[in-house]
């Protein structure tokens, strides 16, 4: 029942998407939301099992044709399990705050539209660590700074909506006097958005 479904709605949207002639234009305001699971790619840790899902808001502007400028709010929760002094050692984080975006648009067709550019901004990072065995818990916060240069896809279904892949590069930089490692990851997502 579930893949009649899917292919109903995706026919549907195909069929939709046939005659779609979009455009980006000077004064087009975009809003969209995107989600995305946490995975270790670059398999820094290991030894770790690290698990998790990410959501991030999209709102912006074209101040002139296919420049656009925008604010992107987001929250990710991350779970983080690894071995540490013979027992196991569970990691839970909150990371959230707001970027500033800049990308460039180009129009690959009337459906397909590509973009490259620049996020940055701050946040914070609330950390709580446990250790059940050894009787062992403590919760810090950390003042974040994130920088991400993204390449990422629309993909026009109607003149308006749009469905879209993103992959940020993202760096993040804890601003704290203690010894915090700074880390680094690929975050694809995979979201929705409408352009007006």
């Amino acid at each position: 029942m579930k893949k009649r479904i899917l292919t109903a709605v995706l026919s549907l949207i195909a069929i939709i998407s046939l005659k779609v002639t979009a455009q980006i234009k000077k004064g087009d305001v975009h809003i969209g939301i995107a989600g995305f699971p946490i995975i270790d790619i670059f398999n820094s840790y290991p030894d770790n099992k690290i698990t998790g899902l990410g959501l991030l808001g999209q709102i912006g502007f074209f101040p002139h044709k296919n420049l656009y400028l925008g604010l992107n709010p987001y929250y990710v929760k991350v779970k983080n399990r690894f071995p540490e002094l013979g027992t196991m050692t569970e990691e839970n984080q909150r990371i959230f705050g707001i970027n500033t975006s800049m990308s460039f648009y180009m129009g690959l067709s009337t459906k397909f539209y590509v973009y490259g550019g620049v996020n940055f901004g701050l946040g914070a990072a609330d950390h709580q660590r446990f250790n059940v065995p050894m009787n062992i818990s403590s919760k810090v916060t950390y003042p974040i700074f994130t920088i991400a240069p993204v390449l990422g896809l629309h993909y026009f279904i109607t003149k308006n909506f749009t469905l879209n892949f993103n992959l940020p590069l993202i760096n993040i930089k804890y601003i704290s006097y203690s010894n915090i490692e700074n880390f680094k990851t690929l975050a694809p997502t995979i979201g929705v958005g409408c352009f007006f």
